[in-house]
């Protein structure tokens, strides 16, 4: 039984790690990556703020935890709308207005404080 659970825990592991990045690194801005089985466009990634111009597709923000990065939202801003990610917050605005789903998510207002995050937008072309 215990082998089935560590079975389960190393699946779960792969799906949320970074292929090719270590714990402490992050893509680089317009690559793509795939996590949990999607293809997406880096839109920043790391500890520094970071915005983005949206193009109207479906952007993801996700946070390294112990185990893996980890989807923590999506959203869909209008096309030309500047995203703005601050890990050292946390906080994230849209057209510089403070986005109320993120500004009232109390795990990550408690856990999220400094750690490495993602803004990942997703590859239509590559799904």
């Amino acid at each position: 039984m215990r082998s089935l659970r560590l079975l389960a825990l190393s699946a779960f592991l792969g799906l949320t790690a970074l292929p090719g990045f270590a714990q402490d690194s992050y893509p680089a801005a317009g690559s793509q990556i795939e996590l949990e089985g999607t293809k997406w466009i880096v839109a920043g990634a790391g500890t520094m703020a970071m915005d983005y111009t949206a193009t109207g597709e479906s952007l993801a923000v996700y946070i390294n935890e112990p185990h893996g990065w980890t989807a923590v939202m999506t959203l869909v801003p209008d096309a030309g709308q500047t995203v703005a990610l601050d890990p050292a917050a946390p906080m994230l605005w849209i057209d510089g207005a403070e986005y109320k789903p993120f500004a009232g998510n109390g795990y990550l207002l408690k856990t999220g404080k400094g750690k490495p995050f993602m803004l990942l937008e997703y590859d239509r072309a590559a799904n």
